[in-house]
């Protein structure tokens, strides 16, 4: 993939002192990082048009702050500092939604509500050389907050299919899931502790062998038994609702199906229902998450762009209780998908080239200004070379246009404009260069 090559080039060369550049660390030379670029600001228009406003968290946060509704997991894996003038620890950000829940907690719960936030912004985890993930993920992501209904979390996952659309995304899918079914499932069955994480474990993995192993012994009337091994392959359209009814005996998981079906209801009301498909037996995030969960997979991905769903506990950790919902998508897999879609999009380089022979610059300099008050990319070519090295450079460079200034062939206030794209050279009044281009 794509982000991998360019961060293993980086890790390949070494100094005196090993790599140049940490593991896992993104890298991006310039055609990444103007697709990277255009990603976000397709996703950030996209997000302006919804009503959603951009946030920027802090790079670091105090550990014993974020602490407070950030899971273990993630905070194991953060990088902590010392901060010297208060000897406090602090945390790189390891995840955005909790800073995001801390700040709405803390400094905006006088703003009205719903509140519609976004960002595009870097965190940082530890993972082992075979973990299988960057160690710097950047996050593209939304909350809405303030509102407990379904169609603020129709709305989340309606956002995040035209964020992927915008981004050219073609083959995906949202599974959708609800952990309060499968919660009930099991609360009704007085499981719990070790043996209910252990079943969650299987049913994560679609393991149906150590799910009928783990039950093994265990004193569950048939009934329930039954549940909790149906519920691992509810996967599929509307009719999973149904079915899952048949499952439903008690009113945690008869809610959570309701619910469900009332966002299913509205996706479908937009329209969106190719998109997405019921997977009952997706139970990540089962103690984060207070309801509707999902996560984003694209053709040809062996694992998922992104997740999100409902945590109305979240907010209540730092001081003021509120309900919430949101997504984010991993802009590196993103990236990957388009390019194993073939959907990368194009890059361009520099739309002009200038090639001046004349000793006096001044000519050439307002010539350059004016064309980049005219909204074009200019760039001179300052070394002394033949007019053929300058041609190839700028070939490479994938220059748009050559504008020559001072060749011996061309009369005073004359310019050569040569068009790259077939190789074609005109002279032509250099006032009269603008008009030229736009043709």
């Amino acid at each position: 993939m794509l982000f991998a090559h360019i961060s293993k080039q980086e890790t390949m060369k070494k100094s005196d002192k090993g790599p140049l550049t940490p593991k896992g660390v993104l890298t991006f030379q310039p055609e990444a990082a103007a697709r990277k670029r255009w990603i976000e600001e397709q996703t950030l228009a996209v997000f302006g048009r919804w009503g959603y406003r951009e946030i920027v968290p802090p790079p670091f946060e105090y550990l014993d702050l974020l602490s407070a509704g950030t899971h273990e997991d993630i905070l194991k894996k953060s990088y902590r500092i010392t901060e010297r003038s208060t000897g406090r620890m602090m945390v790189l950000r390891p995840d955005v939604t909790p800073q995001v829940a801390r700040i709405v907690s803390t400094t905006m719960a006088d703003q009205p509500k719903p509140m519609r936030l976004c960002y595009s912004q870097s965190v940082f985890r530890y993972e082992s050389e075979h973990g299988g993930r960057q160690r710097e993920i950047i996050q593209l992501g939304a909350e809405l907050i303030g509102l407990d209904e379904p169609e603020a979390d129709a709305e989340v996952i309606a956002l995040c299919i035209e964020v992927l659309k915008a981004a050219g995304v073609e083959k995906f899918q949202i599974a959708l899931g609800q952990v309060e079914f499968y919660r009930g499932i099991l609360n009704a069955s007085g499981i719990s502790g070790t043996l209910a994480d252990d079943i969650q474990k299987a049913v994560c993995k679609k393991n149906f062998s150590r799910l009928v192993e783990l039950l093994a012994g265990v004193e569950i009337d048939e009934a329930q038994r039954e549940a909790i091994l149906g519920a691992c392959n509810l996967f599929g359209g509307p009719e999973v609702l149904e079915k899952a009814a048949t499952y439903a005996g008690n009113e945690e998981s008869k809610k959570a199906l309701g619910n469900l079906s009332e966002i299913w209801r509205m996706l479908a009301a937009y329209g969106l229902e190719e998109h997405v498909i019921i997977d009952l037996g997706e139970v990540r995030g089962f103690d984060y998450h207070t309801g509707v969960i999902f996560e984003i997979f694209a053709e040809g991905m062996g694992s998922h762009l992104g997740s999100g769903g409902r945590y109305n506990n979240l907010l209540g950790k730092f001081g003021t209780p509120s309900a919430a919902t949101g997504f984010a998508l991993d802009l590196e897999r993103v990236m990957n998908a388009l390019e194993t879609q073939k959907r990368l999009p194009e890059t361009k380089g520099t739309d002009i080239l200038v090639i001046d022979y004349q000793a006096d610059k001044r000519e050439a300099f307002q010539l350059c200004g004016k064309l980049r008050e005219a909204g074009y990319s200019v760039a001179r070519d300052i070394v002394k070379r033949s007019v053929e090295e300058s041609m190839k450079y700028a070939r490479k460079n994938r220059c748009r246009f050559v504008v020559i200034l001072g060749r011996s062939d061309l009369p005073k206030g004359t310019v050569a404009l040569v068009d790259l794209k077939d190789g074609g050279e005109q002279a032509i009044p250099a006032e009269k260069l603008l008009g030229a281009l736009r043709r």
